[in-house]
C-alpha cells in the first residue's frame, strides 16, 4: 500500500516547513547507527520522510548514504533552532520504521542546530504485528464492490458480544480508515481500540455495530475530500458518500440486525475522515443522525464552511468536534467556524459539542482516548447533567461534574478507583456503607475524561466520568 497519502494527513494540521529568506540556516546530520537484522544493505535502501519533504517516503533527494562515520546518513538544512518531524522508511509507507515487533511508533522530532544525531531503528512495520481485535470483530469482505467508484475495498465489522446469543437489533456507527480501528495487526498508524471501547460503552451507554471501511491507500485523499485541493488532489468525496449511503448501508441493514433509522445511525472519522464524515452527514441527513469529527482537516477543503452554513437543518443531527489545541494554528478556529455555520443553519447548540484538549495530537492514541466521550454525547448518554444512568445498580450524578459526583448505592460495599484514559490511577477508596450514596470529591482532578471502576463481590464494571472546569 502507498502510505504517503495517509501521512499527508499529518500535514492537515501542520504548517509547511519553510525558512524565511533572512533567517540563519543550520545543518543537521542524521545518522542511523543501529538497524534490525531484517535490514539487508544489499537489497534495502534507507530513506527519510518528514515535514521538510511533504512526507514523501520515496524521495531520491532524501536517501541516506554512508557518511564519514560509515553509518547511513543524510544532512538536513533548515532554519537554526527550528524543529522537524520525520520517520525512516525503506522506500514506502508499508516499510516505515516501527517498534521491534513492527508496531506503530510516533514521529521522531529533532531541532536543527549544526550537529550530528544518531538514531536506532528497532524494526519496520512490515514485520508481523500482533492482531489485537477482541470479541466479534473481523473482516466481513476483502473485496467489497464500490460501484460508484469502480473499486473494491476491505470492510471490517464489530458486532456486540451478545449478537449471536440474542435477537436484539443495534445502532450502527460507520467509520473510515477501517484498518486502524480494531487491530494492531492491520493498522498502519496505530489502533483506535474501538472494539475494547465498545465493550465499555455497552455497559454504560450504547452497544452498537461498528462498520469500518478501509481506506484505499492512493485513493484516500480522492475519496475523503469532497472538493479538489489544487495541491493535493481529491474531489471524489461525493461518490464515496454515495457509496456509503446507497451501497454499504443497505448491505449492512439487509445482512445484520440493525436499527436502520437515522436516530440510530452515526458516522465518524479523523483528519480527512472527519471532513468526509461531516460532508456525508450534511449531504445525507436522512440516514445519518450523528457525526463524530476528530481532528478534522477542514483546511483541506475550505468550501466546507459555506457548505455547512447552506445546508438546511431540516433533520435534527448531533455533531461532536474534538482536537488538540496545539495541532495547528487553525485547527480549533476552523472547528469553531464550522460549529458557528451549523448553528446559523439552524442546528440547536445543545446538539453540538466542541472540545479542544491541550494535550491532544493528530494521532490514533488521542482519537482512541476521545472515542468514548464522543459516543456518549452522540447517543445522548452519560453526559447529561440532569440524567442518572443506572449500570448494574450504579448511578452517577451529575456527569459531567466539576466538584463532587454522587455514586448511587449498589446495595453492597464496593472498592472504587478513578483512572485517566492512559490507565493511570488517580484516586481510589472504599465505600463501607451498603445503603447510602458516596459523594466523591473530584476537585483535585484536571478537566478531562476518566474511567470510574467499581468492584464488589459480584465483579467489576466501569463508567466514563467527565470532569469539567
Amino acid at each position: 500500500m502507498n502510505r504517503a497519502f495517509f501521512f499527508l494527513s499529518i500535514l492537515l494540521c501542520a504548517e509547511a516547513f519553510t525558512s524565511p529568506a533572512n533567517a540563519q540556516n543550520a545543518s543537521l546530520e542524521i545518522s542511523v547507527n543501529s538497524l534490525p537484522d531484517a535490514f539487508f544493505p544489499e537489497k534495502d535502501t534507507l530513506f527519510i520522510a518528514g515535514s521538510f519533504n511533504g512526507w514523501n517516503a520515496y524521495d531520491p533527494n532524501y536517501r541516506l548514504v554512508p557518511g564519514l562515520n560509515g553509518y547511513p546518513s543524510i544532512t538536513i538544512t533548515a532554519e537554526q533552532g527550528s524543529s522537524i518531524e520525520f520517520k525512516f522508511t525503506r522506500g514506502g509507507w508499508e516499510t516505515v520504521e516501527g517498534s521491534e515487533t513492527g508496531a506503530y511508533i510516533p514521529n521522531r522530532q529533532a531541532a536543527v542546530g549544526n550537529e550530528t544525531l544518531l538514531f536506532q531503528i528497532a524494526g519496520f512495520e512490515d514485520f508481523p504485528a500482533p492482531h489485537t481485535a477482541v470479541g466479534n470483530t473481523g473482516l466481513i469482505m476483502t473485496r467489497f464492490h464500490m460501484p460508484e467508484l469502480g473499486r473494491t475495498r476491505k470492510i471490517w465489522i464489530r458486532l456486540p458480544d451478545d449478537y449471536y446469543m440474542s435477537e436484539e437489533h443495534y445502532p450502527v456507527l460507520y467509520m473510515h480508515d477501517g484498518q486502524n480501528l480494531f487491530s494492531a495487526g492491520s493498522s498502519f498508524a496505530g489502533e483506535w481500540e474501538i472494539d475494547e471501547s465498545m465493550e465499555i460503552l455497552a455497559a454504560s451507554c450504547v452497544d452498537a455495530i461498528v462498520v469500518g471501511v478501509e481506506n484505499g491507500g492512493a485513493f484516500r485523499i480522492d475519496e475523503y475530500a469532497p472538493w479538489m485541493n489544487p495541491q493535493y488532489g481529491g474531489g471524489q468525496g461525493d461518490l464515496y458518500s454515495q457509496f456509503l449511503v446507497e451501497t454499504l448501508k443497505p448491505y449492512i441493514d439487509a445482512n445484520y440486525r440493525t436499527l436502520p433509522g437515522r436516530e440510530n445511525t452515526a458516522i465518524a472519522g479523523s483528519s480527512l475522515g472527519a471532513l468526509i464524515s461531516l460532508y456525508a452527514a450534511l449531504s445525507y441527513p436522512q440516514p445519518f443522525g450523528h457525526s463524530g469529527l476528530f481532528s478534522p482537516a477542514f483546511w483541506f477543503n475550505p468550501e466546507i464552511f459555506a457548505f455547512a452554513q447552506n445546508q438546511n437543518a431540516e433533520y435534527p443531527q448531533r455533531f461532536y468536534f474534538t482536537a488538540g489545541s496545539g495541532e495547528s494554528p487553525t485547527m480549533v478556529s476552523n472547528m469553531q467556524t464550522v460549529y458557528n455555520a451549523l448553528v446559523q443553519a439552524g442546528h440547536p447548540e445543545e446538539n453540538l459539542e466542541l472540545i479542544a484538549h491541550p494535550d491532544g495530537a493528530h494521532s490514533e492514541w488521542f482519537w482512541a482516548r476521545e472515542f468514548i466521550p464522543a459516543m456518549e454525547f452522540l447517543f445522548e448518554c452519560g453526559t447529561n447533567p440532569a440524567a442518572e444512568v443506572p449500570v448494574r445498580g450504579i448511578t452517577l450524578y451529575p456527569n459531567p461534574c466539576s466538584d463532587t459526583v454522587r455514586i448511587g448505592a449498589m446495595g453492597r460495599p464496593y472498592v472504587w478507583s478513578v483512572y485517566n484514559m492512559q490507565g493511570q490511577q488517580w484516586m481510589n477508596g472504599r465505600n463501607f456503607s451498603a445503603d447510602s450514596a458516596l459523594l466523591l470529591d473530584v476537585r483535585s482532578l484536571a478537566p478531562g475524561n476518566y474511567l470510574l471502576q467499581l468492584i464488589d463481590d459480584t465483579g467489576n464494571c466501569y463508567r466514563n466520568l467527565l470532569i469539567r472546569e
